[in-house]
């Protein structure tokens, strides 16, 4: 699996966009981790992930220094 994107959910929203390349994979080969995501867009955040040709998406609504620290609430149950 290759991280395409890790980074805030900011620059996810207004600046990302899947890389060309990556249309030549499976998306299951693809990764998005995305910090800063707000509570209730986690949601958004994976579906938009699916969109951008990544079957995973790790969507954290934690902040630097360390985002990854804890899960967020709404991943705790089931994802979509």
């Amino acid at each position: 699996m290759t991280v395409t994107f890790e980074g805030p959910w900011s620059t996810y929203v207004s600046a990302f966009t899947r890389p060309v390349w990556t249309a030549r994979h499976p998306p299951e080969r693809f990764c998005h981790l995305v910090y800063g995501v707000p509570e209730a867009l986690v949601p958004l955040a994976v579906r938009t992930a699916h969109e951008r040709g990544a079957a995973v998406c790790g969507p954290v609504t934690g902040e630097p220094p360390n985002p990854w620290s804890e899960l967020t609430p709404a991943l705790t149950g089931a994802q979509e």
